[in-house]
């Protein structure tokens, strides 16, 4: 299927329910050449046979109709009720995302899995072809911070590669170009390699990325990237935070927090929905103005 990694990416950034986006994702695979509908039942019998429960996508359902990424329709004509998708360009803008790079192609039933968090992370580094990157690069781009990288690289089963620049033998550099030296002598990573009077750097890791993971064509990206474009500065001076904004813990809260106050073009209040306790069987959200 076809995977915008960074929708998912700036979903989880903003402090949104990610299934939401993985379920419009899922849907938008699966309705290829229905012009972007489907029917209820239809996706219902598609989500089961992932081997998804019924409780769960219910779940995932109700959040993408409250984030306009899906809307139930009536058809007359077929005399059965549809879900509409948004387009991507609709989709990107509901996470929060400003701008969509290369896609990327990952396998249905690993998206559909408990690692699709992962696997959506090893779909962000397939625009990087395994060139070193650094962490803090990744940082800056994505906003996922180290030790979450880490995390689900592991997860992903993603290879880390060592990468070493080598500069020239030492003794030559030193000789013919003193001056290289100078002005690279505080470089950080710069070393000599003892076997073979090498100048050498040390750069940044790059990622072998597993099986079933793999770069997209572009297709309509320019397209959907002017679209959204128009899309955000049509939106610019009434822009809302989403309807619903989903807390795991105080911790996560205060994240969310952050998130909104970086945001200033960002009006009005925003509801946080934290975890609470499980009463009878019925989970429990503190409701939290901010």
């Amino acid at each position: 299927m076809k995977l915008y990694p960074e929708i998912i990416l700036s979903a989880k950034d903003n402090g949104l329910q990610a299934n939401a986006f993985r379920l419009w994702f899922i849907a938008k695979d699966y309705c290829q050449g229905r012009r972007g509908a489907i029917p209820v039942k239809a996706l219902r019998n598609h989500l089961k046979a992932l081997g998804i429960s019924r409780a769960t996508y219910s779940r995932w359902i109700s959040a993408a109709l409250e984030y306009g990424l899906i809307e139930r329709v009536k058809s007359e004509r077929l005399g059965f009720d549809l879900y509409s998708l948004a387009g991507w360009a609709r989709g990107a803008a509901l996470a929060g995302c400003e701008r969509l790079g290369k896609p990327a192609n990952v396998e249905l039933m690993s998206f559909a899995g408990r690692s699709w968090i992962s696997y959506s992370w090893a779909a962000f580094l397939t625009r990087f072809e395994e060139k070193p990157v650094s962490r803090d690069t990744l940082n800056a781009l994505a906003a996922v911070p180290v030790r979450t990288q880490q995390y689900r690289e592991k997860r992903a089963k993603i290879k880390q590669k060592t990468n070493i620049a080598v500069w020239g033998n030492y003794q030559e550099i030193s000789q013919k170009n003193p001056e290289f030296l100078i002005s690279y002598c505080e470089t950080p990573g710069l070393f000599i390699d003892k076997l073979s009077g090498d100048l050498c750097q040390q750069l940044p890791n790059s990622r072998a990325i597993p099986e079933g993971i793999s770069p997209a064509n572009k297709g309509s990206t320019r397209k959907v990237n002017g679209a959204l474009k128009a899309l955000l500065n049509r939106e610019a001076e009434a822009r809302q935070c989403p309807p619903l904004r989903y807390s795991n813990s105080a911790k996560e809260t205060k994240r969310i927090e952050k998130s909104i106050r970086a945001r200033g073009e960002i009006s009005g209040p925003v509801t946080i929905y934290e975890r609470g306790r499980v009463r009878k069987g019925i989970q429990k959200w503190n409701a939290l103005r901010v």
